[in-house]
C-alpha cells in the first residue's frame, strides 16, 4: 500500500498541498496537529484522510475515477482507544459530472453512538430532500480502533459491515 503525506489535502484542487515527509507527518501526529495522507497513486489517490487529533478527528474520502468524493467517512475520537463512525456523506454524479458541486444526488447519514441515526437524502434532479430519523440502530460496525500512525488499513475500509 502506497502511502504519501501532506499538510492538506485540498478537495478543490484534487491534489495533496504542502508535500510531508513520513517522519514529519509522524510528528504533527504526535502533537495531535492535523496533516493528511494519500493511498495509492499520490497524484490520483483511491483514498485521501486526514487526521487532527486535537479535534479528535479523522475523515476518510473514497476517491472515483474522475478524482472525486464518493464516500466521506468522519471519525469522531471518543478516547484514546476508539473512534465513532459519526457522519457518512455519498455523492452520486451524473455522467460527464467533474466537480462535487455537480451531484446529482447527496446523501448524508449522522450516527450517535445511542443508536441514534439521521439520514437525509437531497435529490437535486426532483428537487427533493427527504429527512428520517431513526433510534436503536446497532453501532456495532462504527467502533474502530484509534489508528498507530500509519496502520489506515481499518479505518479505510469501505464496506462497514
Amino acid at each position: 500500500m502506497q502511502v504519501s503525506y501532506c499538510e492538506l489535502w485540498s478537495d478543490r484542487l484534487r491534489a495533496p498541498v504542502g508535500q510531508l515527509s513520513e517522519a514529519a507527518a509522524r510528528r504533527l501526529d504526535s502533537r495531535g496537529q492535523r496533516y493528511s495522507f494519500a493511498i495509492g497513486d499520490p497524484s490520483a489517490p483511491d483514498v485521501a484522510g486526514t487526521v487532527h487529533w486535537k479535534k479528535s478527528c479523522l475523515a476518510v474520502s473514497f476517491i472515483d475515477k474522475a478524482g472525486r468524493k464518493q464516500v466521506r467517512y468522519v471519525f469522531t475520537m471518543i478516547d484514546e482507544h476508539r473512534l465513532f463512525l459519526a457522519n457518512v456523506i455519498a455523492w452520486a454524479y451524473p455522467e460527464g459530472a467533474r466537480f462535487e458541486f455537480e451531484a446529482t444526488r447527496i446523501e448524508s447519514i449522522l450516527c450517535k453512538p445511542s443508536g441514534y441515526t439521521r439520514r437525509k437524502v437531497e435529490d437535486k434532479r426532483s428537487g427533493t430532500v427527504g429527512l428520517a430519523e431513526y433510534a436503536g440502530v446497532p453501532m456495532d460496525s462504527n467502533w474502530e480502533p484509534v489508528p498507530r500512525f500509519g496502520d489506515w488499513v481499518s479505518v479505510i475500509r469501505y464496506e462497514r459491515n
